[in-house]
């Protein structure tokens, strides 16, 4: 099941997905998108590629070697604090004038992703090839999945998520802050 912090996220819910192929069943159509090539996203590897991996550990399957660019960090290193309130992807969208229809939707978040990619460039060229990370799922995560109670691991799955996301863009809000306590 999705965690409401998700579904208010992403605005999928549980019964969106309930009958969806599940990740090993999919995972063989999707895994060239994941290697050889260079994955190019927001914030992606504290995120996507870190639940990807959960999930490929989820179903016994041998995660693969995944590369990528993050243009949550690239922003961070080119674009002075000064010119934007914050890093998140609709913000960098809107100071470069992408077009992004819905945040946290996949395709549009993939889509400005790459449209962010080429306007950084520009603003602030730099060498891609030393852009190009080797992902590496973070420790706190994975010690996640050592623990034997269901219920417990999920919450703390959640609120490991929730933290990640927040902190984006280096500040907690009050919305953050007010979300936390409802949680």
């Amino acid at each position: 099941p999705l965690s409401a912090f998700t579904t208010e996220l992403t605005s999928i819910t549980n019964d969106m997905v309930k009958d969806a192929p599940t990740l090993d069943k999919v995972w063989p159509e999707i895994e060239k998108y994941f290697t050889n090539s260079v994955v190019i996203g927001h914030n992606v590897a504290a995120a996507d590629l870190d639940a990807l991996y959960r999930g490929l550990v989820r179903y016994n399957i041998t995660p693969p070697e995944i590369y990528y660019v993050c243009t949550y960090r690239l922003s961070r290193e080119k674009i002075p604090s000064f010119l934007v309130e914050d890093y998140s992807l609709p913000t960098l969208c809107n100071f470069f004038n992408i077009d992004i229809p819905k945040s946290h939707n996949p395709l549009y978040d993939a889509c400005s992703a790459s449209d962010l990619l080429d306007k950084l460039s520009a603003y602030a060229p730099f060498d891609i090839e030393k852009e190009i990370k080797l992902f590496s799922p973070k420790g706190e995560s994975a010690n996640i999945d050592l623990m034997s109670d269901k219920a417990l691991k999920e919450a703390i799955h959640g609120l490991y998520g929730m933290l990640r996301g927040f902190e984006l863009d280096g500040k907690v809000s009050r919305k953050e802050i007010e979300y936390i306590i409802k949680w």
